[in-house]
């Protein structure tokens, strides 16, 4: 899938972190499976917001 703007690129993927993330954090997993599933909802919202900080610096 090609997109003009490859900031909608990081928030697709952001987006389907959070929804991995979180799909994993409520499958009630307990140890690595659960940190795992954390750290791909945090990597889901960093790409999520890396948009914002890269257009507030251009005008």
């Amino acid at each position: 899938m090609e997109l003009k703007s490859p900031s909608k690129n990081i928030r697709i993927m952001g987006c389907a972190g959070v929804i991995a993330g979180a799909a994993i954090i409520a499958t009630n997993s307990e140890g690595f499976v659960h940190t795992f599933g954390v750290g791909i909802l945090a990597g889901g919202l960093v790409l999520l917001v890396l948009p914002f900080f890269g257009a507030s610096g251009r005008k």
